[in-house]
């Protein structure tokens, strides 16, 4: 048997020197660095030393020397508030230290997850649960064409909530508001309003909080009343009893006097309630005839304000509101 340990070669006769000796018992074909194992229930055997920088690994039989080991799990614990594992790059370059997640399928498509970092902690009632995590997907497969995503996830009200999402080519979406504590810097674009906005109720552009002062649905044209600082229904019967002359907005929440609503003060918005616009361009004004409603006809009776609101849109279902800071009375 190769490997095995045996007894070294002492002639016909053994001496106390010689069985006290350090090398009484070999492995065959010993060398230096080499390890000593159980191969079976009754034999020791050897495992040859391994080449430089290799890892010992075990397949659940017996151990071997690896360059490139496959590690199933590794837990790593401690209590430190320092760093518990740190990778240090030697390099003389502007190269670091790497990490690889590599997803070895045969057949990759789109939206495969390549990778994840969960970040984990305890709750009131001592379990471990997840707070946050990151992913890497693969967005496209094609060979010469790869392109990746990558996702950020927060867990609310104990559920997982993508807040974060960063394409290939750089777009950037979050779940909800952004919040800046300083200057934004635009390059050479702007801000991309999305005009197509394919769900009913929906919007995009620029909005504030408000407190509404009637009942309010969502698509309804509103005025800041200045007497109570409530938003009211608009109408142009008149120049300055509804709102004409005032600030205007769109509610894009609903609620009754005296509930919190959002503001729509300049963007798209779509409701298949209350719009219904085949004139794509064309201007839309405030209604004379009812309180809330925008409309594609120019009030044309006398003491009725004329003030252009915003623009239909070739979605019929959709507005872009762009209110004019002025206005026309008609004479009587």
């Amino acid at each position: 048997m190769a490997n095995e340990l045996k007894h070294s070669s002492v002639g016909t006769t053994l001496t106390q020197a010689e069985f006290e000796a350090v090398g009484l018992h070999v492995l065959d074909s010993q060398a230096t660095g080499d390890l000593i194992y159980a191969s079976s229930g009754t034999q020791l055997s050897r495992v040859a030393i391994g080449a430089a920088n290799s890892i010992l690994t075990c397949n659940g039989s017996v151990p071997s020397w690896s360059t490139a080991p496959t590690v199933g799990e590794i837990n790593i614990s401690g209590t430190s508030e320092v760093e518990l594992l740190n990778i240090t790059s030697t390099r003389d370059d502007a190269s670091g230290g790497r990490i690889t997640f590599l997803t070895a399928s045969a057949s990759p498509a789109q939206n495969d997850q390549i990778g994840a970092l969960y970040f984990r902690g305890k709750n009131s009632g001592g379990s471990t649960h997840t707070y946050g995590a990151q992913y890497a997907y693969i967005e496209s497969p094609t060979a010469d064409h790869e392109e990746g995503k990558i996702t950020w996830g927060l867990y609310l009200d104990g559920s997982e909530n993508t807040a974060m999402q960063l394409s290939a080519a750089g777009a950037l979406t979050l779940d909800a508001g952004l919040t800046v504590g300083d200057d934004i810097t635009l390059g050479a674009n702007g801000i991309k309003l999305e005009e197509t906005l394919g769900t009913d109720n929906t919007y995009s552009g620029t909005t504030c909080d408000g407190v509404a002062g009637a009942t309010v649905a969502h698509g309804d044209l509103i005025y800041l009343n200045d007497a109570d600082d409530r938003w009211e229904l608009a109408e142009a019967d008149d120049e300055t009893t509804h709102g004409a002359d005032c600030m205007l907005g769109i509610a894009v929440s609903g609620g009754n006097d005296g509930d919190a609503i959002v503001v729509l003060l300049h963007g798209f918005v779509t409701d298949s309630t209350a719009y219904e616009f085949t004139s794509g361009g064309k201007p839309l004004y405030i209604s004379s005839a009812t309180a809330g409603v925008i409309t594609a006809t120019a009030p044309s009776t006398a003491s009725n304000a004329v003030r252009i609101v915003g623009y239909a849109h070739d979605d019929k279902e959709t507005i872009y509101f762009n209110p004019s800071s002025s206005w026309v009375v008609i004479s009587a």
